[in-house]
């Protein structure tokens, strides 16, 4: 699935728009052929395209094929600015209804106002 959406983004003439609600329950990926292509968006926004991809996959995923009861993401928002983190955590904090367990590795210290546990290892 990673390289698959590594693929996608960096190589691709796919053409998109996303959009989260502004109370963060959910996200939609639209496909738009007026936008940009994804390979010529930036490094940060190649990376909110990757783990919305990824959320959305592993979310279809456990509803309709499996149980999967945990998510791990690994680093998620490091090339991603301050605001749009917030925004990915707060999707994350929402997501976590299709999930025993998300389990975030980060630097990014906002990450635990929305998380249930916060494990800081120094």
């Amino acid at each position: 699935l990673q390289n698959i959406i590594q693929d996608l983004v960096d190589n691709s003439d796919l053409k998109i728009k996303i959009s989260i609600a502004a109370d963060h329950t959910e996200f939609k990926i639209l496909f738009r052929p007026d936008k940009l292509p994804v390979k010529l968006c930036s490094g940060g926004q190649k990376a909110l395209i990757r783990i919305l991809f990824k959320l959305g996959i592993m979310i279809y995923l456990n509803q309709y094929y499996g149980n999967y009861k945990v998510l791990i993401m690994d680093e998620p928002t490091a090339a991603i600015d301050y605001e749009t983190t917030i925004d990915i955590a707060v999707l994350f904090k929402t997501a976590s209804k299709h999930f025993n367990q998300i389990i975030v590795v980060t630097h990014c210290s906002d990450f635990a106002q929305v998380a249930d546990h916060v494990i800081w290892i120094t």
